[in-house]
C-alpha cells in the first residue's frame, strides 16, 4: 500500500468509522496487517476479531510498539479463515457477534463475492465498511445464469446470480440491497498499480443496516 493509499484509507476509516467504534465489536475480515481493526481499538471499539490466511503480516505489523498499544490480551483475537472458502468462514467466525464489518483490500482477490457479501448480511453487524473497484473497470459486471433472467430480484433471491471479474461499486450495491443495507457513504480513490502499470480506482464505501 502507497503512502497515499494509506493516508486516503486512515482519512475514510477516521471520518465514517470513528465516531461508529466505542464499545463495539468489529470483524476486521481479511485483516492483512490489521492496520484498520487496530484503528478500531483506538477509537474505542470492545473488541476486533482479526481473520486471514496469514498470521504472519499481522505478527510483523504489531512487532511495532506503537502498532502494539492498542492491543491487550482480552480485547482482540486472530482467526484463521479464507475468504475463498465460506463455509470455514461461519463455522469459524462468531458472526452474531459483531456490531461492525470491516473489508477492505482484497476484494478482488476473492472469487465468491456473491457469497461473502451474504455472509456478511447473515451477521448481526449494523455498519459494513466496503471496498471496491469503480465502475469504469472494464471487467466489472453481473454474470446472469440463466442468460434470459430479467429481474435481479428475482435471480439473486434464486442464487442464480453471481458477480464475476473485478466487481464495480455498483453491481455490489444492488446486492447490498436487496439483503438488506444501503451505502450512506462513498469515497472514490485513483491510483496506479505500478508493478502491473494498470490505473485502478477503487471505491469505499460505508453501508447501514435498513430499519
Amino acid at each position: 500500500m502507497s503512502w497515499k493509499q494509506h493516508s486516503n484509507r486512515e482519512e475514510f476509516l477516521k471520518s465514517n468509522l470513528k465516531d461508529l467504534c466505542p464499545g463495539k465489536r468489529v470483524l476486521d475480515f481479511c485483516c492483512g496487517s490489521g492496520m484498520n481493526g487496530i484503528d478500531a481499538l483506538r477509537w474505542g471499539a470492545s473488541h476486533v476479531t482479526f481473520t486471514d490466511v496469514r498470521r504472519e503480516t499481522f505478527e510483523n505489523y504489531i512487532s511495532d510498539k506503537e502498532n502494539s498499544k492498542a492491543l491487550n490480551k482480552d480485547n482482540h483475537v486472530w482467526v484463521y479463515a479464507d475468504a475463498n472458502y465460506i463455509q470455514y468462514c461461519r463455522d469459524t467466525v462468531d458472526l452474531k457477534n459483531l456490531d461492525i464489518i470491516i473489508y477492505h483490500g482484497h476484494f478482488y482477490h476473492a472469487r465468491n463475492h456473491t457469497e461473502i457479501i451474504k455472509m456478511f448480511s447473515e451477521s448481526n453487524a449494523e455498519y459494513i465498511i466496503f471496498e471496491t473497484k469503480g465502475e469504469d473497470v472494464a471487467d466489472s459486471t453481473i454474470h446472469w445464469h440463466p442468460e434470459n433472467t430479467t429481474s435481479i430480484w428475482n435471480a439473486i433471491g434464486n442464487s442464480v446470480t453471481e458477480l464475476v471479474g473485478a466487481p464495480s461499486t455498483g453491481a455490489c450495491k444492488l446486492f447490498f440491497e436487496y439483503y438488506g443495507f444501503e451505502g450512506i457513504t462513498d469515497k472514490k480513490q485513483n491510483w496506479r498499480h505500478e508493478e502491473h502499470d494498470e490505473a485502478i480506482t477503487q471505491v469505499r464505501t460505508l453501508y447501514k443496516r435498513k430499519g
